[in-house]
Order: structure tokens, then sequence, then C-alpha cells
């Protein structure tokens, strides 16, 4: 019989810190991603929409660009919080030619592009990431469990 908390019991610390995992497409790195729709991005979120009402309510195509950039940003400061290498250390990452550090600026440029803020969408949405029971199979192929390394500004 299944233990509804061994299966389904997640860890509130790695849903706000966050978990180095590795997304498909952008080599050995390892994004330190927080758990979806957590208290602090809906937080944010609402602190966005409060701050933007007139111009989101107003729809049109300038309500749909600040929106996606809104998105983008609080997901930057609450949900893609740094990136490691193997060893679970912070390191660099290429972006447009150059190497950079984490930023909540360049984790927000990131995330302006669909297809990698989807992986990170569906990184951050995938509750094994976050469960506090480990399954057996998964033990021996999840280091998921943020090192502490987060230089994300977190406010």
């Amino acid at each position: 019989m299944i233990d509804i908390f061994n299966a389904h019991a997640t860890d509130p610390n790695k849903e706000l810190k966050g978990v180095a995992v590795p997304l498909p497409g952008c080599g050995d790195v390892r994004f330190v991603i927080a758990r979806a729709n957590n208290k602090n991005y809906q937080k944010a979120v609402q602190h966005q929409y409060k701050k933007h009402k007139a111009v989101i309510d107003g729809k049109g195509e300038e309500a749909e660009k600040l929106s996606k950039a809104i998105v983008a940003d609080v997901m930057a400061k609450t949900v893609l919080l740094g990136w490691q290498d193997a060893e679970g250390k912070p390191c660099t990452i290429p972006y447009k030619g150059k190497q950079h550090a984490y930023s909540v600026e360049i984790a927000a440029a990131m995330l302006s592009h669909a297809d990698f803020a989807a992986k990170v969408e569906e990184a951050s949405a995938d509750f094994n990431n976050y469960k506090l029971v480990q399954d057996a199979e998964d033990e021996g192929n999840s280091e998921s469990g943020l090192s502490g390394s987060s230089s994300g500004d977190q406010s």
C-alpha cells in the first residue's frame, strides 16, 4: 500500500530555495529552480499586477508585451534562482556570445525566450523535484536538492 505522505509530501524549503536540475538542451549546467507558483512567485505577481493594473487591464499589444516582461522578471526573481556546474558550484554560462554569472537581469533575458522559459516551467512544475521523501529508484539517480548557493536576489 502506498503511503500518501511518502508519495506526495513536498519540502517547503526546496520549493522556495530551489533544486539544481539539468534542463534538456542546456549542456551539463544545473539550473536552480524553485517550485512553480510558490508563495514568493504569487506575491511578486500580485505586486506587479497592482503596479501595472491599468495597462494590463487595457488589453492589446502593450498589455501583452508588459505581461510577458513581468512574467520573465518574476520568474527570474522567484523561480530561476541560479545555475551551477556539475559539482554544484555557481558557474558562468554562455548567453549571446558572452559568459554570465547568475543575475536576475540575465535570467529574465533568458526567460524571455519562450522555449527556454517552457523548460524552466516544466522543471518547476515537476513535484518529483521537491518531494520530501524520494522514491527508492530516484535515490540513486537524483541529486536534486539545493547545494545552498543561489546568488539570486529574492527581494
